[in-house]
């Protein structure tokens, strides 16, 4: 059986995924600051991203069920 997961999980964990890996990458390998800042903020900016999605769907999706 698949398990289906909805794009907004996958921009989620994309994010999780580009953070703990800049993480990493700095423990062992010497970054410079511009890319870890840079990737850094991109995995933010899609953990963002992403939980507001999630919000205006799970609001979308309890309005849908009152009526």
């Amino acid at each position: 059986m698949l398990y289906h997961f909805p794009k907004k999980s996958v921009i989620l964990l994309a994010g999780l995924l580009i953070i703990s890996l800049t993480l990493f990458l700095g423990r062992f390998a010497t970054l410079p600051d511009f890319a870890r800042g840079a990737l850094m903020g991109v995995g933010i900016g899609m953990e963002i991203i992403a939980l507001n999605r999630l919000a205006a769907y799970r609001k979308t999706m309890r309005a849908t069920e009152n009526q």
